[in-house]
């Protein structure tokens, strides 16, 4: 959850006035609300930036150095479609070209005669 001026205003987000749903549609997201949703119990869940912060405010006002969290480091962008041809090319899958499989009555049909 968020406050309010945690939140960017997205231009467009949440309009439905020319959204038309089928019956199917409709239904499909009632089951999957259904299916993931739970009781909530408020007991389970705290602020924990607050906590951290008051924790933080103590320390510098009993006059503790505090020293800076580091900041996480990002991940490196991978192409996918390049990791997946590398990834073809080491199972040698890539070069081989699987054998396509007879349909069923085809094979019976020719049992049969």
């Amino acid at each position: 959850m968020y406050f309010a001026n945690e939140i960017r205003e997205a231009p467009g987000y949440g309009k439905t006035e020319d959204i038309k749903l089928r019956p199917q549609e409709v239904k499909l997201a009632e089951q999957l609300v259904s299916t993931l949703s739970e009781e909530f119990h408020l007991e389970k869940y705290h602020d924990e930036f607050q906590e951290r912060l008051k924790k933080l405010i103590d320390a510098k006002s009993k006059g503790r150095e505090v020293a800076a969290a580091s900041q996480p480091r990002r991940a490196p962008v991978i192409d996918m479609m390049a990791a997946l041809k590398k990834s073809l090319e080491k199972s040698g899958a890539g070069a081989e070209k699987p054998a396509r499989a007879k349909p069923a009555a085809a094979n019976h049909r020719r049992a049969a005669s």
